[in-house]
């Protein structure tokens, strides 16, 4: 979402996804359950993910003054699971979050 004013813009954008690590996030799936042992073939559960950001700056003609801020949680598999085996990047990671104030671009940026 971006609304433009004369002398702000405000973006924003909510991601809620399953195995998003594919877009370079949070996420992936992991295996369950083991469905067949004997040929070591497994269930697999992707990891749900939710992502938000917002940013707010001016419309300045020289230099634009801006707020950044950003959040990101592992909500997990929606599952028990029962083995050790995952492919998902920061499995361990649950939250993420990130304040950038204040920031300076030139508009031509």
């Amino acid at each position: 979402m971006k609304l433009n004013f004369p002398d702000l813009t405000f973006k924003a954008e909510l991601v809620m996804g399953q195995s998003t690590y594919g877009w370079t996030m949070l996420g992936g799936y992991v295996a369950e359950k083991v469905s067949d042992p004997e040929k070591m073939l497994y269930d697999f559960e992707p990891l749900d993910v939710i992502s938000m950001w917002t940013d707010i700056h001016t419309n300045g003609s020289t230099w634009q003054f801006g707020v950044f801020a950003g959040y990101s949680q592992n909500w997990g598999a929606g599952t028990d699971i029962k083995t050790e085996l995952f492919l998902c990047p920061g499995i361990f990671i649950r939250i993420i979050h990130q304040l950038s104030l204040p920031y300076f671009t030139p508009p031509d940026v």
